[in-house]
């Protein structure tokens, strides 16, 4: 009888993100890097000529990547499940907001089908609480002048759709430096020990 050795050998793979968005602190530079990153692989795969500055066109592009990598990340099965055509079970955290997809992001139904607001207001974009979705409410809220919470919320429900929205921007507004040096209390005189 002859013996045979098989070697196998395994490689562990970790999949690093291109861009790792815990470093940013700021939804402005992320997309403009994204944006550079994505035009320097559109000129590796001869997709792209562009040159010079960003183009409104390409911050566009980097957000849209942005969302549909943290809605793959959070509701990667029931994308898979909408792509192949079928129906999210109802276990699913996500199904009473009755998602679809549309041009590859994951939107929500509502009541105001009837309404006359726009689409993107009818129909708005399903994100996570995520690194991302923290930056984008922090966006809103300094492009705002330093809003409060309804407001800040009401500035992002015309594109976004956030779960547990007003927790969400709460937390993320508790951090906002600017906000917590003008609403802070003044702390009272001491009394002098006689």
């Amino acid at each position: 009888m002859q013996e045979k050795r098989i070697a196998v050998h395994t490689a562990i793979v970790k999949d690093d993100p291109l861009i790792d968005i815990s470093r940013f602190v700021s939804l402005t530079r992320l997309l403009r890097v994204t944006a550079y990153v994505l035009r320097f692989l559109g000129k590796l795969g001869g997709r792209s000529t562009q040159t010079g500055p960003l183009v409104a066109a390409e911050i566009s592009e980097a957000e849209e990547f942005w969302v549909k990598q943290v809605q793959r990340e959070h509701f990667d099965f029931e994308i898979t499940r909408l792509n192949r055509g079928q129906q999210i079970p109802a276990g699913s955290r996500i199904w009473s907001l009755a998602p679809y997809l549309q041009e590859g992001l994951l939107c929500v139904k509502g009541r105001l089908e009837q309404s006359e607001l726009t689409q993107e207001e009818k129909h708005p974009i399903l994100l996570p609480r995520s690194k991302y979705t923290d930056l984008l409410i922090l966006r809103e809220h300094n492009q705002g002048f330093h809003l409060g919470v309804i407001a800040t919320l009401s500035r992002l429900r015309e594109r976004f759709w956030i779960p547990k929205g007003r927790q969400s921007v709460k937390s993320v507004l508790n951090s906002c430096l600017v906000c917590r040096k003008y609403s802070a209390k003044p702390q009272g005189s001491r009394r002098a020990i006689t």
